[in-house]
């Protein structure tokens, strides 16, 4: 199992909602960008969807998103590694997950109310 939190959003839609939105990353996994309706692609976003893009491909070629080494590793879930792979305009690092203490605050929350 290989873990991501995609964090690139284009600048408009970072303001209005605080980051990259659900499923923001679906024109970016299939490196169709171009190809949505309304604003044109900036020039920064092609390298994010390369890479997204490419992540993917080697997923389904491999089973393993960093499958062809020519991606930044990204190491797969272990019981004690909590760290998550973020993909942004800076390229992708595997980190410390950014919202895991929302996670785990909107998790015990659930837990009690069962």
């Amino acid at each position: 199992v290989w873990l991501f939190r995609f964090g690139y959003a284009r600048p408009e839609i970072a303001a209005a909602m605080g980051g990259a939105p659900h499923a923001s990353e679906i024109p970016y996994v299939f490196d169709t960008v171009e190809a949505r309706g309304g604003a044109a692609m900036l020039p920064e976003e092609k390298p994010v969807a390369s890479l997204t893009h490419r992540y993917w491909v080697n997923f389904a070629k491999t089973g393993r998103p960093d499958g062809d080494g020519k991606v930044p590793s990204w190491p797969a879930v272990t019981p004690d590694d909590t760290r998550v792979q973020v993909i942004d305009k800076a390229g992708a690092a595997h980190v410390e997950d950014p919202i895991r203490m929302r996670v785990d605050f909107a998790e015990s929350m659930a837990k009690t109310a069962r």
